[in-house]
């Protein structure tokens, strides 16, 4: 090929370069760098659930951390207080301070928690239950008809909540922090609200749910209450906390931990259960 067919063909590409219009394209490959690709922006990478399950365990890590530092602070300090009592300091004075340390302790401590959990903004978010199609019909996904069925199983039925088409408010996550803590062991027992897999229920407190719609192993009070038990200990002597995860907010009981937790003090609510045994709706 002689020189100036060569300078030809070059123009003629240089050319078709310019006029090559890239339309919606977020990354790409170089042709003179093909051994390198370049990975996406990272606003258009998205969670998995993998990322989801690593936050957890980066959670419950600082969790533990924060529940060990509140259960030594709170022996030290119970631990003043002993030695005050020797002093001839009077009994009533004595279980007045331990008291005031051990409720001042929880909050401190769920507090922390709660401020820990915001550091992980995946699980700050609620999972996306509904269409986000906006105005644009088109890029909502077709619903398939469905077939009705007759004398669907519990598992079967729809709740409200899991329909497509569900409004959500918010999307901020809703769980309930449950911490707690047992004098005669000196241990500190906390757990998240959700659902849990392979979990060992005690017998003492396995039944049939007292709120329609919701399982008695989902609430944060149950599962400190079950690890509790599974320790071979009692709740006559637990005092527990239970806030909004979120907004920090104390968070009443519902009637399955009411029930669980009768014997137990409660720092957040003043509620006492009726004994009425019969399920009601939420």
């Amino acid at each position: 090929m002689c020189i100036s067919g060569k300078n030809k063909y070059t123009n003629l590409y240089n050319n078709f370069k310019k006029h090559i219009i890239i339309k919606n394209v977020d990354h790409f490959i170089s042709v003179q760098q093909t051994s390198k690709i370049e990975p996406p922006p990272s606003s258009t990478i998205m969670a998995s659930a993998s990322d989801r399950q690593q936050q957890r365990k980066l959670l419950n890590k600082d969790f533990r951390k924060l529940s060990k530092d509140a259960n030594g602070q709170l022996i030290i300090n119970n631990n003043m207080v002993d030695n005050n009592d020797n002093n001839n300091t009077t009994t009533t004075t004595t279980t007045v301070t331990t008291n005031n340390n051990i409720t001042d302790t929880l909050e401190k401590l769920t507090n922390s928690m709660c401020e820990a959990y915001k550091n992980y903004p995946l699980l700050c978010k609620r999972n996306e239950r509904n269409n986000d199609a906006g105005d644009d019909t088109n890029l909502a996904p077709k619903q398939k008809k469905k077939r009705k069925r007759k004398n669907l199983k519990n598992h079967q039925i729809k709740k409200p909540w899991m329909k497509n088409n569900t409004i959500i408010e918010h999307d901020v996550c809703i769980r309930a922090l449950a911490v707690a803590y047992h004098p005669p062991s000196k241990q500190i027992y906390y757990g998240m609200s959700g659902q849990s897999k392979n979990i060992k229920i005690h017998r003492s407190i396995w039944g049939k749910s007292l709120v329609k719609g919701r399982k008695r192993g989902t609430c944060a009070e149950f599962k400190v209450a079950n690890q509790l038990l599974n320790d071979g200990k009692t709740l006559d002597d637990l005092i527990i906390n239970v806030v909004d995860i979120m907004s920090g907010q104390p968070k009443p009981r519902c009637r399955n931990c009411l029930f669980v937790t009768k014997d137990s003090k409660c720092l957040s609510d003043n509620l006492i259960f009726d004994g009425n045994m019969k399920k009601v709706g939420i």
